[in-house]
């Protein structure tokens, strides 16, 4: 036989068993098919479930319970987004306020600079009054000292 032969007599007595199969389970009720068939479903059924409940209903209820997370998920999303621009903002505004006081200390101490610079009169506060002893002194640099020749230990006598 050829292999076509083969092919279509395994084939004829498939759907034979499976006809025969079908007429013994509608002929007798109470033999098992090793494959059951479904029966169609009819309209009532297409929309209930197992349970009972309608299909559509139960889709509608979980695409909305789906929706819910999502924006419950987008919500902490965008809270977390606006409490580190919040974050960000007050770091800017330390930077700019540190900013602030370094440029007023660098003014003020320059100021100081310059007023020293230029001369303080002897009246003002930020200078305090020299006392008696640097009065006293005269302007004329001081004598160096003399190194003794006793102490050097190049000297030969």
């Amino acid at each position: 036989m050829s292999k076509k032969k083969e092919v279509r007599q395994c084939i004829e007595l498939v759907l034979t068993e499976k006809v025969l199969a079908v007429w013994r389970y509608l002929r007798f009720p109470t033999f098992t098919l090793t494959t059951p068939l479904p029966l169609p479903p009819s309209p009532q059924q297409k929309l209930r479930n197992s349970d009972g409940t309608e299909r559509h209903r139960i889709a509608r209820a979980i695409r909305a319970q789906k929706k819910k997370e999502e924006e419950e998920k987008e919500d902490e999303v965008n809270e977390v987004e606006k409490e580190k621009e919040k974050e960000e903002e007050k770091e800017k505004e330390m930077e700019e306020e540190r900013k602030r006081e370094d440029e007023s200390r660098l003014k003020s101490s320059f100021n100081v600079l310059e007023k020293f610079s230029t001369g303080i009169p002897a009246s003002s506060p930020l200078v305090p009054p020299l006392s008696p002893l640097f009065t006293t002194l005269s302007p004329e640099p001081l004598a160096q000292p003399q190194p003794s020749r006793a102490c050097s230990p190049l000297q030969v006598s």
